[in-house]
């Protein structure tokens, strides 16, 4: 998943004088408490390395903690997440190393440490972030928030992971057909969500259009026979077009950016993670 990303770059730092006057939070306490579960302590780290990735600035992390207030869950389930003491202790560390901020080399050390265990154990942390309407509607105004070097470079660390949505669909059309049943049950699952997400970036239903439209055509591309799908793929490409439009790549990756946004948005703990960096300094 998009909000899953696991990229290398930049730092920031914070200023306890920015801290005492910051805005809303002036004098006050941070209200969040330092995390207690599995599944706190992943949604904590998942905040702290999109922040470290993106370097920001300390008034755009101000200005992440106001919006935070009116984008996160309203409700968060009480699920702790399952998993074993190695990935605890790894959590740990990724969280104090990106908390200090000191050494990138040694939290991007700690990042692939943690990326095999879960590879490894596979833990059910529960940590899933489910964008929320709110955090979709403000994540323009989020992303407004960033410089063009920002941008530039946490783009960088996604290549490879960020396809072209018409050139992917048309390649989709052959490669469903070599697929086994639970192959396309689980590429199915995601594909069109995937390229809903770059066609409509968050629109939700726009992106639910694209994505239910995509699915439907690899169905007919999957059930067609060799000889069928040879004279009909032509005109199965041209529907892919279609479905696509014409989106140029300055698109995508804007759509691509405010999904970030919105993922960073709606984490239920991406306030406790500024305020404990915010504490660091």
């Amino acid at each position: 998943m998009l909000p899953q990303i696991r990229i290398h770059s930049g730092a920031f730092w914070f200023m306890l004088a920015i801290w005492f006057g910051a805005g809303s939070v002036m004098g006050e306490e941070p209200k969040s408490g330092p995390p207690t579960t599995l599944k706190q302590l992943s949604l904590e780290v998942s905040a702290l390395q999109m922040l470290h990735h993106l370097s920001a600035t300390p008034a755009q992390l101000q200005q992440f903690r106001k919006l935070a207030k009116e984008t996160g869950p309203k409700e968060t389930d009480d699920k702790p997440g399952k998993g074993s003491d190695k990935i605890r202790t790894a959590l740990i560390e990724v969280r104090q190393a990106l908390l200090e901020n000191k050494d990138p080399e040694h939290i991007d050390k700690l990042m692939e440490k943690l990326d095999a265990l879960r590879e490894e154990e596979k833990p059910d942390l529960e940590d899933d972030v489910d964008l929320t309407e709110a955090a979709r509607r403000r994540a323009p105004e989020a992303l407004r928030l960033l410089g063009a070097p920002q941008v530039a470079v946490y783009l960088s660390g996604l290549i490879g992971e960020v396809g072209d949505p018409q050139s992917r669909l048309v390649e989709a059309l052959d490669q469903v057909r070599t697929l086994s049943a639970d192959q396309w049950k689980e590429f199915r699952a995601n594909f069109g969500d995937e390229i809903g997400r770059l066609v409509a970036g968050v629109d939700v239903d726009k992106a639910e259009k694209v994505s239910d439209e995509v699915v439907q055509l690899l169905i007919v591309a999957r059930s067609l026979k060799d000889a069928e799908f040879k004279t009909q793929r032509p005109e199965l490409e041209k529907s892919a077009l279609k479905i696509v439009g014409e989106i140029g790549p300055f698109q995508v990756l804007q759509n691509v950016m405010e999904n970030v946004m919105a993922t960073l948005l709606s984490n239920p703990r991406l306030s406790a993670a500024i305020d404990a960096r915010l504490l660091k300094k």
